[in-house]
């Protein structure tokens, strides 16, 4: 497929008419493509009678990845990279409140999602290198009613766009293809934009990637904040603003609930499964605060996985951070099969990773006939058996 994304958003800039009809073509397709068929099956169908159809088939499924994402989802235009990591509604509406009443530049604005946001509560500019993404931008502000302004222009050139402003906001792009999490191959750099406006510029504000180790920010000063939604990291946010502390704040955006502290402290150790397991929320554990927050609360650590942390205890735990579950069985990993089935078990879900998780889940419920949901940790070369509290 051939497409042209610049030349297509060019004219549904320019054709109300052209952008209204095309918006219906897309969501036609979107719909296709939740009903289980392929873009290439779209592309062999309709490629005698939708014209651009690449560029709609791009923006089609972008709109059927972001159905949970925005409330609007099928009225923006944001190609593949922007779908993926602009910020979600609920985040963007957050910060607007966080920051309300600010000038602010959105420095690498992308699709403009968050610059829509923020400018409900501030004047923001945003200024985007990609003229793809600016049309994009330019789009996205209609259905949000939003009086956003967007330049197309390199972020590292700005210093007259930046003269009236106070607040520095960047979610920098970031390279789908590279494992690394280092501050210098963002574009822009933050490091860069300190350098460039820090001696200007009251506040700064930056998205940085979720799974960054803290060493890696050192030369960032400021709160580092780590948002979960429905229980899943979402944004790593650093403030590093006029009156901003240098503390590590998790908060879960879904129910409301913070924590943060200046300290990291190393959790109590056990090897002793106790008759509650706990999960804290991903904001705690990829801020680090999980041993702070467990051990000021009597909870004891059992192990510490690749993407979570299990801690135990004996008491029940209203309003805890995180997820918890009974503990029904602990038996050796070698003999789970048979401990499901004497459990009652029905549903297995897994909860310790294994890179052929439908295939072991599988396995494991093949010949099981128990209404019990049963939640399977592994710790070592033992198996534990919960059940949700």
């Amino acid at each position: 497929m051939v497409k042209n994304n610049l030349k297509f958003l060019e004219k549904i800039s320019k054709e109300p008419e052209y952008k209204e009809k095309s918006s219906m073509e897309c969501n036609m397709l979107s719909s296709l493509m939740a009903n289980g068929y392929s873009q290439d099956a779209l592309f062999k169908k309709y490629s005698g009678s939708i014209n651009n159809l690449a560029s709609k088939l791009e923006f089609a499924a972008s709109r059927n990845s972001i159905r949970k994402k925005y409330s609007k989802y099928d009225e923006l235009w944001l190609d593949s990279y922007s779908a993926s990591y602009s910020t979600p509604e609920n985040v963007g509406i957050y910060r607007s409140l966080k920051l309300k009443g600010h000038d602010i530049a959105d420095l690498g604005s992308g699709g403009g999602m968050q610059a829509i946001f923020l400018s409900k509560n501030s004047r923001v500019t945003g200024i985007e290198i990609n003229p793809e993404r600016n049309l994009m931008s330019k789009l996205n502000c209609i259905p949000y009613e939003s009086d956003c302004t967007f330049i197309l222009g390199d972020a590292t050139l700005s210093g007259e766009v930046l003269k009236d402003k106070d607040t520095i906001y960047s979610d920098p792009f970031r390279s789908r293809v590279s494992d690394e999490r280092r501050i210098d191959i963002l574009e822009p750099s933050p490091v860069k934009i300190l350098s460039l406006y820090g001696h200007r510029i009251q506040n700064f504000v930056f998205d940085l990637p979720p799974m960054m180790r803290r060493e890696n920010m050192s030369m960032l000063k400021g709160e580092l904040e780590y948002i979960s939604v429905n229980g899943r990291i979402s944004r790593l946010t650093l403030y590093s603003m006029d009156n901003a502390e240098n503390k590590t704040t998790a908060y879960d955006l879904s129910t409301g609930v913070k924590y943060e502290s200046f300290e990291y402290e190393e959790p109590e150790k056990t090897d002793e499964v106790k008759s509650l397991m706990f999960v804290p929320d991903e904001s705690l554990f990829y801020s680090g605060l999980h041993g702070t927050y467990c051990k000021k609360i009597g909870l004891s650590l059992l192990q510490v996985e690749k993407r979570k942390a299990l801690y135990t205890g004996e008491t029940e735990l209203p309003g805890f951070m995180g997820e918890t579950y009974r503990v029904e069985k602990t038996c050796e990993f070698d003999s789970l099969k048979e401990n499901l089935v004497s459990s009652e078990g029905g549903k297995v879900i897994i909860r310790f990773d294994t890179p052929d998780y439908y295939k072991v889940k599988e396995t494991l419920e093949k010949e099981l006939s128990g209404d019990k949901v049963i939640h399977v940790f592994k710790i070592n070369d033992r198996a534990i058996l919960c059940s949700a509290n």
